[in-house]
């Protein structure tokens, strides 16, 4: 299994636009110079990050002018620009940027998840909807504390969901992990699911991470944002477009941002369904899991996207034991995300997965 098994978003270049990078990658491959006037400053193969197929490629854009995740994409405008410049088949790309993005820190935070994925190998995160799916990968039962946005069942077309929170401290007694989530079921066939947030392993540490129904739920990492205890991070899921897709988005405030698009994912805006909102889902079978973890954990400003930004208005709180089935909240989950408030998650409360 894998951690970073990104499958390329499929498209065809028109050959007289590819030129050969051998800084990064084999002599026999062929890529852009740039893509949509973003410099390449690392390409990620089979060779340099763990879990890449061969032949397959991310291409690492650099945008040295945007201050902001959302400037950055509505400034660059990807869709229209890849409805005209599609990429090459098996090649997919991500855009990092902020105040301290540079080539030398991307590769510096790239080599360092790469590592760490050796070492430990891959986790899976998913949604409440998805538990055939996640047992057969795992053979682990997870539990849910959702917090649900329910702005698309009072007629709001929600085409992206966004949360903050501040990076949490992560214990070393987790059998196996536990992650803090921004979640989204679209209204494409299927209904896919996409997410993004924080993982925390086993081993103490944390990681920014997004996944999608494309990638069988489990983590991809924002690989050129590094996780920092205590600053506060801002993650993203939104629709880009047709050519776009959606996209997951990691920005620790201040410093540096990451997004990715999987124009694989169908639908064009969040559909009513408890896989959409924040929710933290529990992996670990032991009662002590939560020891040394920052405790409650909580999540503040979230905001939905209906033609413009704005703080949720409505929102249903649902626990969910490691069977699906719906449990007693007391005190589980506490305050509220609606009109800018902030929720609490107290992991000491949270109910314990199961394994098979």
């Amino acid at each position: 299994m894998k951690l970073i098994g990104k499958v390329g978003i499929v498209f065809t270049l028109v050959l007289s636009l590819l030129v050969p990078i051998t800084a990064f990658a084999s002599s026999n491959q062929s890529f852009p110079k740039e893509v949509n006037g973003l410099p390449i400053i690392y390409i990620e193969t089979e060779a340099n990050t763990e879990g890449l197929s061969e032949g397959e490629a991310i291409l690492v854009l650099l945008d040295p002018n945007s201050k902001t995740l959302r400037d950055s994409v509505d400034r660059l405008n990807f869709d229209q620009y890849l409805s005209s410049n599609p990429l090459p088949d098996n090649v997919s790309f991500t855009v990092v940027g902020g105040k301290g993005a540079s080539q030398e820190n991307f590769i510096k935070s790239h080599d360092e998840t790469n590592s760490h994925v050796k070492q430990h190998g891959p986790v899976f995160v998913g949604g409440p909807g998805l538990l055939p799916v996640q047992t057969i990968l795992t053979a682990v039962h997870p539990t849910f504390a959702i917090v649900q946005d329910t702005d698309p069942s009072w007629s709001q077309t929600i085409a992206a969901i966004s949360a903050q929170w501040y990076a949490p401290y992560a214990g070393t007694s987790q059998t196996h992990w536990s992650a803090f989530m921004v979640n989204g079921v679209t209204n494409g066939t299927a209904r896919p699911f996409v997410q993004c947030g924080h993982v925390f392993y086993s081993d103490g540490t944390g990681a920014n991470i997004w996944s999608t129904t494309s990638y069988n739920y489990e983590a991809q990492p924002f690989d050129g944002v590094a996780y920092v205890e205590d600053h506060r991070y801002e993650f993203t899921v939104a629709y880009g477009g047709s050519s776009f897709g959606w996209w997951m988005g990691c920005e620790d405030l201040g410093y540096d941002f990451q997004y990715f698009p999987d124009a694989r994912i169908g639908g064009d805006h969040l559909v009513t369904d408890i896989g959409t909102g924040v929710f933290f889902e529990n992996w670990n079978t032991n009662s002590g899991w939560y020891s040394n973890f920052t405790n409650p954990c909580y999540a503040l400003g979230a905001a939905d996207f209906n033609g413009n930004w704005k703080y949720w208005d409505h929102e249903t709180i649902t626990i969910l034991d490691a069977w699906g089935n719906t449990s007693s909240n007391n005190g589980k989950v506490t305050g509220t995300l609606v009109s800018g408030g902030t929720t609490y998650w107290y992991l000491n409360q949270l109910l314990l997965a199961s394994e098979y």
